[in-house]
């Protein structure tokens, strides 16, 4: 029998200066996919407290020719333990 959907995150769309003060005061750890070091078009920030990736997954940018965007996770996931 399938299950039912997931309640699907909401990501909020924000400035880079927003993303930037988000990722700065966040109070865990960060891993960025693709690291940080490394030219990309798109770019995760993963808390591994959080588990796997996508689950993990709490920030992202991207950058499509002229384009750019910022998003962060809303709700944030609490660590469940």
């Amino acid at each position: 029998m399938r299950q039912p959907f997931k309640f699907r995150e909401q990501w909020l769309d924000v400035s880079r200066e927003e993303l930037e003060a988000f990722l700065r005061d966040y109070p865990r750890q960060l891993d960025a996919r693709p690291p940080l070091g490394r030219k990309a078009n798109y770019r995760e920030w993963l808390d591994p407290a959080l588990g796997a990736w996508p689950d993990s997954a709490i920030a992202k940018a991207w950058k499509r020719g002229a384009s750019s965007g910022w998003q962060i996770r809303q709700p944030i996931p609490t660590q469940e333990r």
